[in-house]
């Protein structure tokens, strides 16, 4: 989007000069403000420290249900997104869905799906079985890596 940040990331200036902020298809902050549109997966507040036993580990669970008109919440006041307030800023929230609505005609989508790695029948998430029995540990590629290919050892951090 051809914006320089690098006087802010230098500490030259004290703000952005990014007023808004498209986090998908679904999504943008503008200014204070943030809406979600749709059905926003993993919306749950968890304890201070996580992960831990305060969030669930399904995120179907806790969806939240943001339907077209959308779910808007001022990130300042309210930077845990606890109170929707679509229905007291209305136009605020209708303008931000116009403008996304406009930001998403330049996104680049992408349908391709890897095909994942791991073995058949592993009792954890691909990634994490490459981590432990091909990364040494670390997280990496999970998807179409030639698991003949000599694995990471010794890693020295």
């Amino acid at each position: 989007d051809s914006l320089d940040i690098w006087p802010l990331l230098s500490g030259s200036v004290g703000a952005s000069p990014r007023k808004e902020l498209p986090l998908g298809p679904d999504a943008i902050v503008g200014g204070r403000w943030k809406l979600l549109l749709g059905a926003q997966r993993w919306a749950e507040w968890s304890g201070p420290n996580t992960p831990n036993a305060t969030g669930s580990d399904d995120g179907e669970q806790d969806t939240a249900l943001c339907g077209s008109s959308g779910c808007l919440f001022d990130v300042v006041s309210d930077p845990g997104e606890h109170t929707d307030l679509s229905s007291v800023h209305p136009y605020r929230a209708t303008s931000l869905k116009a403008r996304l609505e406009t930001l998403s005609e330049g996104f680049f989508q992408n349908s391709d799906r890897g095909i994942d790695s791991c073995p058949p029948n592993v009792d954890m998430p691909c990634a994490c079985w490459m981590a432990v029995h091909h990364y040494g540990g670390f997280f990496g590629p999970y998807q179409e890596v030639d698991l003949d290919a000599r694995p990471v050892t010794n890693v020295v951090v």
